[in-house]
């Protein structure tokens, strides 16, 4: 009798399993169409550092960085009589403050292009594009509504200045400079302006519209005056509009052509048919296996080679000699590890060799999302990916994976576009609010 019930237990298992399998595959074929459209927090981070804030002697608006040598694109009522114009730029503890003049404008379309001096540090060049927007295709408003007019930054008790142009601040001071953003959908896309539901008010004026991709689509103008109706919607010059201002005044800008589909075109609903063959597929060869979770498991982790883990043990902070790591390509079995702690006090300890490098790519990814990490930090200050270890050269390197919170080795930031950084043992890494150490292991 208990023979019997032993050979019984596997096929109960595997039933169960199915099922699970089965309510998996309904849920991502539900999910799969408002998944589409959601903004990525990388492209949302990418329109944010390609936004700058502008400040004149009559008032404020928006504007973004349109080519490498300091060219900004706005709206013309923005610096419209203006003798004086700045641009202000926030990225990490940093603010960037920049005077301007103008190049070109186009009053009709109410457009202009402002340049400052010099490309501005960690800011973000945009694609403009070009082709007409569709009917319920979401896009991203960002800029600065409801700001101070000409704050005055020098009377600011949060900022310390510490170049002609660069102040240094506290998190409530940055965040003054830091943009907004709201989602929508386009109304109308084609004609003299977009229409669309993203919000926008005052400030947002010469600010950028972005799309999934974040290709600029529109610059974000006016909305209808609220004492003569109550719709809820908002206008934006097509992006081709600057564009063409540009090559007529000689601003090489970056073009792009290609559409963005909207929710339930066909691009779209072929994208959710794949994913839905490709997970009936892995049910029916998980389906097909005898143990298909035990099966599964194992493979996982001889492809990943991945021995994170996160655990509650003290973080006391070694101090090893400042040595480079163990070749990381080479057969050294030295091992080497991460470890430290998050404010709330939780604890983590990454332990990896080269042979974990070997089975990883070469890369080892370090993010909140598991399912796109070998190393997980699941606090809300780190990004879904936020930085990675890369073997190359017989050393390892950390590189910023364009991380909303920002990459700090020994206290020096790793901005956007930099190149990867070396590790020696007993570096000092921080990402977002979570501080961790590199060493090397004897």
């Amino acid at each position: 009798m208990s023979g019997a019930m032993e050979q019984k237990t596997p096929e109960i298992s595997d039933r169960g399993m199915r099922r699970r399998l089965f309510l998996l595959l309904f849920l991502v074929v539900c999910v799969s169409p408002t998944a589409f459209a959601q903004f990525l927090d990388e492209t949302i981070n990418q329109g944010k550092a390609s936004t700058v804030r502008v400040i004149t002697d009559l008032g404020h608006g928006s504007g973004f960085v349109i080519s490498d040598r300091g060219d900004v694109g706005t709206n013309f009522h923005v610096i419209e009589g203006a003798k004086e114009i700045l641009v202000v730029f926030a990225s990490g503890d940093r603010i960037y403050v920049y005077p301007a003049k103008v190049i070109a404008t186009e009053e009709r379309q109410d457009l202009a292009i402002i340049k400052i001096q010099e490309s501005i540090p960690n800011s973000r060049v945009v694609t403009l594009a070009v082709s007409e927007t569709t009917s319920g295709q979401d896009v991203m408003s960002i800029g600065f509504p409801g700001i101070v007019d000409n704050l005055d930054f020098s009377s600011d008790s949060r900022l310390e200045q510490i170049s002609e142009n660069v102040f240094k601040g506290d998190k409530t001071a940055i965040s003054l400079q830091t943009p907004a953003t709201f989602p929508g959908n386009v109304g109308k896309g084609s004609g003299s302006h977009i229409v669309h539901s993203a919000k926008i008010s005052g400030g947002n004026s010469g600010g950028p519209l972005i799309d999934l991709e974040a290709r600029v689509v529109g610059i974000n103008t006016f909305i209808p005056d609220p004492e003569t109706t109550s719709v809820d919607y908002a206008f934006s010059v097509p992006a081709a509009r600057l564009a063409e201002l540009a090559r007529k005044n000689g601003v090489k800008v970056t073009v792009s052509t290609a559409r963005v589909s909207a929710p339930g075109s066909s691009g779209g609903l072929m994208i959710m048919l794949f994913v839905v063959v490709a997970a009936l597929s892995v049910v029916t060869f998980m389906m097909a296996l005898r143990r298909p979770r035990t099966i599964l498991v194992d493979g996982l982790s001889r492809l990943t080679g991945s021995r994170s883990h996160r655990s509650k043990a003290s973080s006391g902070a070694p101090s090893p000699a400042q040595q480079p790591p163990p070749a990381a390509g080479s057969g050294n079995r030295a091992g080497m590890t991460l470890r430290g702690r998050d404010p709330e006090g939780n604890s983590y300890c990454f332990n990896f060799d080269a042979d974990t490098f070997r089975k990883a790519g070469g890369r080892l990814y370090l993010g909140r999302n598991k399912s796109l990490c070998q190393f997980q930090l699941p606090q809300d200050s780190v990004s879904r990916q936020h930085a990675a270890l890369i073997a190359k050269h017989d050393a390892v390197y950390l590189e910023d994976r364009n991380s909303g919170n920002g990459t700090l080795i020994n206290g020096r930031e790793i901005g956007l576009g930099d190149s990867a950084a070396r590790l020696k043992s007993g570096d000092r890494i921080q990402l977002g609010e979570v501080k961790l150490i590199f060493d090397v292991l004897s």
